[in-house]
């Protein structure tokens, strides 16, 4: 195998990023909440290749200290699973493993990726700049040319009127990667070398995708993120001018109707304080162990809290909308507490070397996510767990002189 096997396939992990759920495939007639996307498919690639490269050694396996939470989490949601097993059925069984699989898959491209960007990632904001402007344009295009997107209740997507959903059919979602593509906007204006024209204009249509998905929940967050890493970079004056745009933007944006454009809807804030209180009783009856990694949606359904009708096939019925209950209701207290632990032990090693580009830019695009994850699970989402992935290992290769590691394939880290 080449060396630069590992550089091809992240470029094409990157150039398909942006086209989201379109490259998806839909066989939940077949089992139970089952889609397949071919960035998973190349994910898995990436790991494969790279894991045998480790073991012939020709590649280096980093595992930062600030790492250890999320692989107890990961033995935890194994765990969580397999006591369960005796519970699901085949159809139900194997798109939970599937899932699983996922995310042990997505743990170790992180891993994967520090010891790959240690060689090579001075342009990795360059592209990720260039993912949210392909993003953004999707956006733009769909919200010109297909505002109206109620007929995707048919299958299995929220109906929305007149909000960009982009290439992710859901608003949130895009606004979120919209959001985290402005914080590193915010941060590298170095890269456009004095040709401010297209770092303003890249900025500008940044902003008004976002502002076309009306979600308050990525319009907050991108203020936490970005209001954090701009005090800190002591910009203050451009965080005052981006929030004097985004307001002025959204008080002018076309508003045609239904409860969707409406910012002060309660619609939605009542049915997240539904989903909350099924969650909340689901976690009750299974306080220390869960009731399974990504079992969620069956869990819903012997509990009478989704319809029979199209309990297979709704999003809905995958998670609930706060990230943190989530993880207690599939994986236990256990669970939670590792997870929490990772992503705060990931957010405090960013604080310490917030002076650092690199700091900066993981430390407001984990405000932003954390804070979304409060009412959207969001934490996930293979989208932005592969965007925060790309950030903390870019971080970490970065800073790898002063980050712990709990093991490495070869002493020397030089």
């Amino acid at each position: 195998m080449k060396p630069k096997i590992l550089k091809l396939l992240l470029g094409f992990i990157l150039i398909i990023f942006p086209f989201g759920q379109l490259l998806g495939l839909d066989l939940t007639n077949n089992m139970p909440g089952l889609k397949l996307q071919v960035i998973d498919f190349s994910v898995f690639i990436f790991v494969f290749i790279g894991l045998i490269r480790v073991f012939l050694k020709k590649e280096k396996l980093y595992i930062p200290a600030f790492s250890f939470g999320l692989l107890i989490f990961c033995g935890l949601a194994v765990f969580s699973l397999l006591i369960k097993v005796n519970q699901l059925k085949l159809n139900e069984f194997i798109p939970s493993f599937l899932y699983l699989l996922r995310f042990l898959n997505l743990t170790f491209f992180f891993l994967l990726l520090i010891g790959f960007f240690r060689k090579s990632s001075n342009k990795i904001y360059l592209y990720l700049l260039c993912i949210g402007l392909i993003i953004a344009f999707f956006s733009l295009i769909q919200y010109m040319f297909v505002p109206d997107t109620r007929f995707l209740i048919n299958f299995g997507w929220d109906e929305h009127y007149y909000r960009a959903i982009g290439a992710f059919i859901d608003p949130v979602f895009t606004g979120l990667l919209l959001s985290l593509t402005l914080i590193v906007w915010l941060n590298v204006n170095q890269i456009f070398n004095g040709r401010k024209i297209y770092y303003w204009l890249l900025g500008a249509i940044l902003l008004l995708a976002t502002t076309l998905t009306f979600s308050r929940i990525s319009y907050l967050a991108l203020f936490a993120g970005a209001g954090l890493s701009c005090s800190i970079k002591k910009q203050k004056k451009a965080f005052l001018l981006l929030a004097l745009v985004f307001i002025i933007m959204v008080a002018l944006l076309p508003k045609p109707g239904g409860e969707g454009v409406n910012l002060w809807r309660v619609s939605s804030f009542i049915a997240r304080l539904d989903s909350i209180q099924k969650t909340l009783q689901i976690i009750k009856d299974n306080f220390w162990f869960g009731v399974g990694f990504n079992t969620f949606r069956f869990a819903q359904k012997n509990y009478g809290f989704i319809s029979l009708a199209d309990w297979q096939n709704t999003n809905a019925g995958a998670g609930t909308d706060n990230g943190f209950l989530f993880v207690l209701a599939t994986t236990g207290i256990f669970g939670l507490i590792f997870f929490c632990f990772f992503w705060l032990k990931l957010f405090l090693s960013a604080f310490k070397k917030f002076n650092t580009i690199s700091g900066r830019i993981l430390l407001g695009c984990l405000i932003l996510v954390l804070v979304s994850s409060l009412v959207v699970n969001c934490l996930f989402y293979p989208w932005i767990l592969i965007w925060l992935y790309l950030l903390a290992a870019k971080f970490t290769a970065d800073n790898s002189e002063s980050i712990p590691f709990l093991f490495c394939s070869k002493p020397d880290l030089n």
